[in-house]
């Protein structure tokens, strides 16, 4: 009798626990395919926007680019791209412009890229470096930064030149604007440089760089303000792509407050003196399918403060949608 006992109640457990990891399979299956519809659409959109913004231009070898134009950043991967499609013969020399700005000490940051600038640019005092980075590390005052910067005599186009040549780029093949502090001006500055350098300016081709999800306004920012442009020879090409199923709840929000951001930055491409008129650049420039990616995004993460200049632009946005 006991042994019956026994034998029913190991057959009752064995069930008891099978019912419980079955349970918890179905549960695990169930969080793993159920998302919330504003949650699947949100990342949806996302991933729309991305590919839109991380537009790239199919390149051929055969007939190098006159210019790789590196627009300044820290995205170190950016640099060994841009120094990888020169050595593989898609340009024939490289612009990079830059000033000193918010990103001149994320970039001196990396160890690697300020061994680079020592070796590139010699006579430069590390000691003295390292104290001027610590000391305005949180320093975001680009007049401060340029004061502060001016007696190393470097850039964020020298930081990014010493990388290239350190990734097998000739020296007289990168050619750097130190002055510029914003899109437009790296346009207008480039510009201006080669102008005082080149016989003609004419048929000139471009391959354009960026940090990836920037590289659509970049390219809009130089269509616009390059003089006598021909479209046709102005390419771009990002150095990677974004796959949201491969990134954590964090990194898809992070970056979703980064595409937010950079749709609205669109309206700095072109002057404008009031708000319906940064309404009629954004939207001139960002197609309408895109724009309701956007609003998507923005309602999802809903991060606007409540008075200032983004929030009256955001208001316009929904109230063309309606």
């Amino acid at each position: 009798m006991k042994i019956k006992f026994k034998l029913i109640s190991l057959i009752l457990s064995t069930v008891c626990m099978s019912f419980v990891l079955l349970s918890d399979v179905y549960s695990l299956a169930f969080k793993s395919i159920y998302i919330k519809p504003d949650e699947l659409m949100f990342k949806k959109s996302l991933q729309t926007v991305l590919n839109w913004l991380t537009e790239s231009s199919a390149l051929d070898n055969t007939q190098p680019k006159d210019y790789i134009f590196i627009f300044g950043n820290e995205d170190i991967v950016v640099f060994e791209k841009a120094a990888a499609l020169y050595k593989k013969g898609f340009a024939k020399k490289i612009i990079v412009s830059g000033g000193i700005g918010r990103l001149t000490i994320p970039l001196l940051e990396n160890k690697e890229t300020k061994q680079r600038l020592i070796e590139v640019f010699p006579g430069i005092d590390v000691r003295d470096l390292d104290k001027t980075i610590m000391a305005l590390k949180d320093v975001n005052d680009i007049a401060i930064l340029n004061q502060a910067f001016s007696k190393f005599n470097i850039s964020e186009a020298k930081i990014i030149k010493s990388l290239l040549i350190s990734n097998g780029v000739p020296f007289n093949d990168v050619i750097t604007e130190n002055e510029s502090i914003n899109t437009v001006q790296n346009v207008i500055n480039a510009q201006k440089l080669l102008k005082s350098n080149l016989k003609s300016m004419e048929s000139l081709s471009f391959i354009i760089m960026q940090k990836p999800f920037q590289l659509q306004r970049t390219k809009q920012t130089f269509l616009s303000n390059w003089e006598k442009i021909d479209s046709t020879k102005v390419f771009s090409y990002a150095a990677y792509s974004f796959d949201i199923t491969k990134m954590s709840s964090e990194e898809i929000f992070t970056l979703a407050i980064q595409v937010r951001d950079e749709i609205l930055r669109f309206k700095n491409i072109k002057l404008y003196s009031n708000l319906n008129e940064a309404f009629s650049i954004l939207t001139a420039l960002v197609p309408g399918e895109i724009m309701k990616h956007f609003l998507i995004i923005d309602n999802f993460i809903n991060s606007f403060p409540k008075e200032n200049e983004l929030k009256k632009l955001r208001d316009l946005l929904l109230q063309s949608a309606a």
